[in-house]
């Protein structure tokens, strides 16, 4: 599963799970992976995105400021989504460690432990 951040041309900043890029498909490009390295590509073409999400900065009552994650659809916020990130987004880039644990931990039904919480539960961690 590979998790995407984009800053569209919109100025919306989008994170979302890649399900088929036809860029890794083509074979002048040889499979080679966009999303790979330290500095990614924009890939040409569409590329089919799922479970995406607006992030967006939002005031949480007597915690200050948080991240929010807001159906990019309305409508339908499980639908996929095409786009051509050619076309619409500025910069593609990875996820920040802590904002991919809060999309996935929003998304599925698993939960990603971290240091604090392994100790709540008395597992031990290797330093």
């Amino acid at each position: 599963m590979q998790i995407i951040c984009a800053r569209l041309i919109t100025g919306e900043e989008i994170i979302g799970k890649v399900i088929t890029s036809p860029n890794l498909l083509i074979s002048s490009n040889a499979g080679t992976d966009p999303f790979s390295g330290d500095v990614w590509d924009i890939p040409p073409g569409i590329v089919i995105l799922e479970d995406v999400r607006i992030v967006a900065i939002q005031e949480v009552p007597g915690r200050g400021v948080g991240i929010s994650f807001i159906p990019y659809s309305l409508a339908n916020p499980e639908a996929k989504v095409k786009i051509d990130l050619g076309k619409y987004a500025m910069s593609v880039y990875p996820p920040e460690q802590n904002l991919e644990r809060a999309y996935i931990g929003e998304h599925s039904q698993i939960a990603l432990a971290t240091p604090e919480t392994a100790r709540q539960q008395g597992i031990k961690i290797p330093h």
